[in-house]
């Protein structure tokens, strides 16, 4: 029998990257706990729309609630036993979903994060350090309706990694996997690439939510490039003193150095390349502000509230951080609205 992929969670990055490979040729099983988007996908395949056309396939799909009858169901021969699964959950049901999955695993089966947050401890929890891949997702997708993703940016790669010197052996296979369908890239220091990671998602999912506003839309605004510059100088702070080295240039190429010391040329470096990063793409909606305005759960406590417990264990301060995890659960609660004053006091 062929060998078998299984995307859990087919929200936007797990969909698109499951179109992606199922239109390689691989073989895939998607697996989300959303009826009508499997159920869409069973009868009318997952289609892909991207910068560089529509790409229409057939994956197989199944609910997770359906994975302990998975023998008896008619599309049981497509859902073959995986020998690569992708996780792609919402960081708060990282460890219900993978006991929910990890007994029809079979021994030695990698997996691999595509979330946002810092899952793998807990992923490596549950099925061992020696099969846990980290990855950094470096391109957008979001879900346009049952069975349909969108993806408004052309660039863009996959970085994974070992997480553990145990799941080294692991890495190869699994790029040469995903490079059917994907720009792959191995790290050799993939802790760096997730804190990288975490730094960038702190300072623009919060903030986007908070104001309501777009990438490009928020990015013009000098409130807001205060506000992200502070919060990602945290997390890199953070980083720092956990022992983990970020990528130089996270902070849009500006010097982190002179950032920390409050150079003026390094603060407008940093402002002037944030917002031409994100000026072609001004209504681009990270993952936080589309589960905010759909009413949906949000992530806001497993990326910056992430940061805030990282920082009490190693004695940083982490204000703005702290102070966007609690405004974003105030206003996924109700009691505040979308706007720039939600910023006041940050600046």
């Amino acid at each position: 029998m062929s060998a078998t992929i299984w995307v859990v969670g087919a929200g936007g990055i797990g969909a698109s990257i499951a179109a992606r490979l199922a239109g390689a040729g691989q073989r895939v099983v998607v697996i989300d706990d959303w009826a009508e988007h499997v159920d869409r996908i069973r009868e009318h395949g997952l289609t892909l729309e991207h910068p560089g056309g529509v790409l229409h396939t057939r994956p197989a799909a199944i609910r997770l609630s359906e994975l302990p009858e998975l023998a008896e169901l008619p599309a049981a021969a497509d859902a073959a036993p995986p020998d690569l699964v992708l996780l792609a959950v919402k960081s708060d049901r990282t460890r219900e979903t993978l006991l929910a999955v990890a007994d029809r695993l079979p021994p030695g089966c990698p997996v691999l994060s595509l979330q946002n947050g810092l899952n793998e401890p807990v992923i490596a929890d549950v099925v061992g350090p020696a099969r846990t891949v980290g990855a950094v997702v470096r391109f957008d997708g979001a879900l346009a309706g049952p069975g349909r993703v969108t993806q408004q940016r052309s660039d863009g790669d996959l970085v994974i990694g070992a997480v553990d010197r145990a799941a080294a052996g692991l890495v190869a296979g699994v790029a040469d996997r995903l490079r059917t369908a994907l720009p792959v890239v191995v790290s050799d220091d993939i802790w760096a690439g997730l804190w990288s990671k975490l730094t960038r998602n702190c300072l623009l999912n919060p903030v986007s939510t908070l104001v309501g506003l777009g990438l490009g839309r928020m990015a013009a605004l000098p409130p807001v490039r205060q506000v992200c510059l502070r919060t990602g100088l945290e997390a890199v702070a953070v980083a720092r003193a956990t022992g983990v080295a970020v990528e130089p240039g996270i902070l849009y190429g500006a010097d982190l150095d002179r950032l920390f010391a409050g150079d003026p040329a390094a603060v407008r470096d940093f402002e002037a390349a944030f917002e031409r990063t994100y000026a072609p793409f001004p209504d681009l909606k990270p993952s936080m502000l589309q589960d905010a305005e759909k009413g949906r759960t949000v992530e806001v406590r497993w990326l910056n509230g992430a940061v805030v417990d990282a920082a009490e264990r190693v004695g940083v301060a982490t204000p703005l951080n702290r102070a966007l995890t609690e405004r974003v659960e105030e206003l996924v609660r109700g009691v505040r609205t979308p706007g720039m004053h939600n910023l006041e006091g940050l600046t």
